[in-house]
C-alpha cells in the first residue's frame, strides 16, 4: 500500500514538472516580440520605407547592428528557435508525431486559406479587382498545402509562410527518426548535420538540388533550440552541448554558402540568428523572474493565427485603407482588424476544428 502510494506520488510530481516544463513563461513573451516584429516588417516598414517609424528604426537600430529585413529575420530565427525548444518527444510514435504536426500546421494554413480565398472572392465582388484575383484555384491549393515549396516556388499569395515549409521537414525528420531519438535525444542534431554535409559534399563535386534547398537550409535553425532545452533539462552534459552547437552553427554556414549564398554576403543573416539566440537566452535566464502581462499571453497564444493571416488580410487592409486614412493610421487599423481576425480563426479553427482531428 505504501509502496503504491509513492508511486502514484512521483508519477504526479514527475507530471508536474513536465507541465512545468511545457509552459516556458518566457516563450510567450518571445512569441509576442516576434510576431509583432513580423507585422511590424510586413505591414509597415516593408510597404514603406519612408515611413518616419521605419526611418528611425532603420537608422538607429537595423543599419548599425546588421538586423537585415526590418527585423523581419530576427522574428523568423526567434520563431525557429522557439519551435526547436518546444520539440520534444511527447508522443507515442513518430507516425503519430507527423501526422500532429500535419494536421495542426497544413491544417491551419490550409483553412485560413480558403477563409482568405472566399474573403477575396466576396471583396473583389463587391469594390474593385484585388491583387490575388491573379491567382488560379490551382496556385491557392498550392500555397495552402506548401507544395508551391515541394515545386522550388515560393508562394505568392502568402509569403510569409516559407518557413513553415523549414519547420515540416524537421518534423517530418524528427518524426521518421523517433525511435532512435526518444532513446538518445543527441541523435538529432547529429544526424540532420550528417544529412546537410552530405548535401554539401554531393554539392561541390557537381550533383545540383533542386530548389526547395533555399528554405530547407533553415531547419538547422531550430537546433539551436533543440540543444538549449536539451541543456537546460540536463539531457545532454554541458560538454556535448557546446560540441554539437558549434558543429550545428559550421554546417548551417556552410549551408547557407553552399544554397543560400545572398544571406552569406549580401545579408548576412546568421546576424540576425545570432541576435535571436542572444534574447532567447536571456530570457530562458529570467524564467523564474518573467510576469507574464494578459495581452501579452492573449497575442501569443494566436500569434500563429496571425502570421497566417498579416500577409493576406492585412495586405488587403492597408491596400484600401492607406488612401483614406494614411499610413500610420491604415496600420493601426489593419494591425487590430488582423488581431480581431486571428482570435476568430485561433478560436474556431485551432482550437477547435483542428483540435477534434489531432
Amino acid at each position: 500500500m505504501v509502496c503504491c502510494k509513492l508511486g502514484q506520488y512521483y508519477r504526479r510530481e514527475n507530471l508536474h514538472l513536465e507541465q512545468k516544463r511545457a509552459t516556458y513563461k518566457f516563450l510567450y513573451i518571445l512569441r509576442f516580440i516576434g510576431v509583432s516584429l513580423i507585422v511590424y516588417d510586413h505591414l509597415g516598414a516593408l510597404r514603406n520605407p519612408d515611413w518616419i517609424v521605419a526611418r528611425v528604426l532603420e537608422y538607429w537600430l537595423n543599419k548599425p547592428l546588421g538586423l537585415i529585413q526590418s527585423f523581419g529575420a530576427f522574428a523568423v530565427c526567434l520563431f525557429l528557435v522557439i519551435s526547436g525548444f518546444c520539440l520534444t518527444t511527447t508522443s507515442k510514435n513518430g507516425l503519430t508525431f507527423i501526422y500532429n504536426k500535419v494536421v495542426k500546421i497544413i491544417g491551419t494554413l490550409f483553412l485560413s486559406t480558403v477563409l482568405f480565398y472566399i474573403f477575396n472572392i466576396l471583396f473583389s465582388h463587391l469594390t474593385a479587382k484585388t491583387y490575388w484575383d491573379q491567382f488560379s484555384v490551382i496556385d491557392w491549393l498550392k500555397s495552402g498545402t506548401l507544395l508551391c515549396y515541394v515545386q522550388g516556388k515560393e508562394s505568392a499569395i502568402n509569403g510569409a509562410i516559407w518557413y513553415l515549409f523549414s519547420l515540416m521537414f524537421l518534423y517530418l525528420f524528427f518524426g521518421l527518426l523517433y525511435g532512435i531519438i526518444k532513446k538518445h535525444v543527441i541523435y538529432l542534431p547529429i544526424l540532420i548535420d550528417i544529412f546537410f554535409i552530405l548535401l554539401i559534399i554531393l554539392n561541390s563535386v557537381g550533383v545540383k538540388f533542386l530548389p526547395v534547398m533555399q528554405w530547407l537550409v533553415f531547419a538547422l535553425i531550430p537546433i539551436f533550440g533543440y540543444l538549449i532545452r536539451s541543456v537546460y533539462e540536463k539531457k545532454i552534459s554541458f560538454k556535448v552541448f557546446l560540441v554539437t552547437f558549434f558543429i550545428n552553427y559550421m554546417v548551417l554556414v556552410e549551408s547557407i554558402i553552399t544554397f543560400r549564398g545572398e544571406y552569406y554576403m549580401n545579408q548576412p543573416y546568421l546576424i540576425s540568428m545570432i541576435f535571436a539566440l542572444s534574447l532567447f537566452g536571456i530570457f530562458l535566464a529570467f524564467e523564474e523572474k518573467i510576469v507574464l502581462p494578459r495581452f501579452v499571453k492573449f497575442i501569443s497564444d494566436i500569434s500563429f493565427s496571425i502570421y497566417l493571416l498579416h500577409m493576406t488580410f492585412g495586405s488587403l487592409f492597408m491596400t484600401e485603407l492607406v488612401g483614406r486614412l494614411g499610413f500610420t493610421l491604415s496600420f493601426i487599423v489593419s494591425v487590430c482588424l488582423v488581431v480581431l481576425l486571428s482570435w476568430g480563426q485561433f478560436y474556431w479553427i485551432e482550437k477547435r476544428a483542428i483540435t477534434k482531428l489531432r
